[in-house]
């Protein structure tokens, strides 16, 4: 019995190739992006088992109040951490995120909304990029996956470019 597995083609055979294959998507859909760059962690994708990728990743604390510490991964898990004191003092939680009408997920801490993808890129992104922008910047996900939250999926573009990219894209139906 033939394996049909192996004549599958692999559209990403490397890191390098993936990157040719988005920059050449946008560039052919007049999508261009300034300083096109993924921040790729090669010590996280030199791993090979899912758990070990997940266990290797650090994450950083964005919030804090009385009782919890908040933290986000570089691929968008959220933990919630218990700081008073008692049985369940230092405890960790991951906190399930909620989608909004768009399609985008987010979570609400003290009453507030944040979206992820913002989140993950403010800790783990082009921090030079973040400051050129301002706040007032769009994430995009470059697979068109609002689901996939990990820091080599998403970039930041000015409001502007974002609107004129929309716009084009209108007009070219």
């Amino acid at each position: 019995m033939v394996n049909s597995v192996n004549f599958l083609p692999n559209p990403y055979r490397t890191i390098q190739y993936r990157k040719d294959t988005i920059k050449a998507y946008y560039e052919e859909n007049d999508f261009i992006l300034d300083d096109y760059e993924v921040n790729y962690d090669e010590e996280y994708n030199d791993l090979k088992k899912y758990t070990e990728k997940e266990n290797s990743l650090k994450a950083t604390e964005f919030y804090r109040n009385d009782k919890f510490v908040y933290k986000i991964t570089r691929i968008g898990n959220l933990f919630r951490t218990n700081i008073t004191a008692g049985i369940k003092k230092n405890r960790t939680t991951r906190l399930k995120e909620t989608r909004n009408d768009n399609g985008l997920l987010y979570v609400v801490i003290d009453k507030k909304n944040y979206l992820l993808a913002k989140l993950v890129y403010k800790y783990f992104g082009d921090k030079e990029k973040i400051i050129a922008v301002g706040d007032d910047g769009v994430i995009i996900y470059r697979d068109g996956n609002k689901i996939n939250l990990r820091i080599e999926n998403l970039d930041y573009i000015s409001r502007s470019e974002f609107n004129r990219v929309k716009l084009n894209e209108l007009h070219n139906r």
